[in-house]
C-alpha cells in the first residue's frame, strides 16, 4: 500500500523541449460522482471498464487485500468478487486488452508496487476475463520481470492496443521512467524490461490507452494528462514529447490511483483509496458533444 507522503516538488514539469501545437478542439467535462461506502473497496489501485458485463468496472487493491477483484457498475455499487489464484504482494494496475487472434478479452494485472525498492523481480498477471461475478479464474500466465537498473516502485501498466507491448512506468524515485515489455512477452521466465526514456512528470499512479489506441491518459496524485495519437504506430515517447499535453479536468482525491477510459472512448473514470471512514468516490467525465 502507499502511503501518500506527496510533497509535490513541481509536480507538473512545463519544460518539453519542442515547441506545442494548439490544444485538441474536444474537451472533457465533469458530468457525475457516487460514492461507494467505506469497507467496500478502500485501497483502489488500478480499474477497467468491463468488456463481458457492459456498464461495469472491475477494481482491484493493492497490497495487503485480498487477492480478488471487485466489480461495481457505473453508479459505484459493488456487484460482486472474483477470487483470484495468484497472491496480491502489492498490485498497483490492471488494463484489459481484446486479443484478436482468439477474440478473447484479458485482463492484465501489474504486482509492481515496491515502496522500500527492494525486490529482484515483479509480475503481470494475465487471465480471461470473468464473464459474471460467479465465474472462477483458474488458469492464468505470467509475466516475470526485472528493471537491468534496479529494483523501482512501479504503479502503471498500459497495454499497447496495436502492438500487444507492455509498457510499465515507475513512480519512483526521481521524474517517473518509461519501461517496454515487448511482445510476445515470456512467461515464467524473467524478461529484462527495456527502459525507453524518463518522462516530464512525476509520480504516475496509473495510466491507459484507448480502445483505438488513439488518446494515452496517465495520471498522478494532483493532475490528470491526455495526449493525442493521430498515428496509431507512433511511439508512446514520441506522442508524449512531441503532441501537446492536455490537462484533464480532475476533482482532487484524498489518494488517486486508479484511471481508466470508457471503453467506448466517451469518458473516462477515476478512484481513489478512501480518507479514513469517509466513503471513496467513482468520478466520472464525459467528452463534450
Amino acid at each position: 500500500m502507499s502511503t501518500l507522503r506527496v510533497i509535490v516538488l513541481g509536480l507538473m514539469v512545463t519544460g518539453l523541449t519542442r515547441s506545442q501545437p494548439e490544444p485538441p478542439p474536444f474537451i472533457f467535462e465533469y458530468e457525475q460522482s457516487h460514492s461507494i461506502p467505506a469497507g467496500t473497496i478502500d485501497e483502489a489501485s488500478g480499474m477497467a471498464d468491463s468488456r463481458s458485463m457492459p456498464g461495469h468496472l472491475w477494481v482491484q487493491e493493492d497490497g495487503n487485500n485480498p487477492n480478488r477483484l471487485s466489480l461495481i457498475n457505473y453508479r459505484g455499487q459493488l456487484k460482486g468478487r472474483v477470487d483470484l489464484p495468484f497472491p496480491n504482494r502489492d498490485w498497483e494496475d490492471m488494463d484489459l486488452f481484446f486479443d484478436k487472434k482468439d477474440s478473447t478479452n484479458y485482463i492484465y494485472l501489474a504486482d509492481t508496487g515496491d515502496n522500500l525498492q527492494q525486490y529482484p523481480e515483479y509480475y503481470i498477471y494475465r487471465f480471461k476475463e470473468p464473464e459474471s461475478v460467479d465465474s472462477k479464474v483458474e488458469k492464468y500466465d505470467r509475466i516475470v520481470f526485472y528493471y537491468p537498473e534496479g529494483s523501482r516502485d512501479t504503479e502503471a501498466i498500459l497495454i499497447e492496443p496495436n502492438t500487444q507491448d507492455i509498457y510499465v512506468i515507475t513512480k519512483s524515485p526521481g521524474l517517473s521512467k518509461l519501461y517496454k515489455l515487448a511482445y510476445p512477452q515470456q512467461f515464467e521466465k524473467p524478461m529484462p524490461a527495456m527502459y525507453i526514456c524518463d518522462l516530464p512528470m512525476y509520480m504516475i499512479t496509473s495510466g491507459d490507452f484507448s480502445a483505438d489506441g488513439k488518446q494515452i491518459i496517465l495520471r498522478n496524485y494532483t493532475t490528470m494528462y491526455l495526449w493525442n495519437r493521430d498515428d496509431v504506430n507512433e511511439p508512446i515517447q514520441d506522442v508524449i514529447y512531441s503532441s501537446y499535453k492536455l490537462m484533464l479536468p480532475y476533482v482532487f482525491e484524498p489518494q488517486g490511483e486508479a484511471v481508466c477510459f470508457e471503453k467506448n472512448g466517451k469518458g473516462y473514470f477515476t478512484l481513489s483509496e478512501k480518507l479514513k471512514y469517509l466513503p471513496s468516490q467513482l468520478f466520472y467525465f464525459a467528452r463534450k458533444k
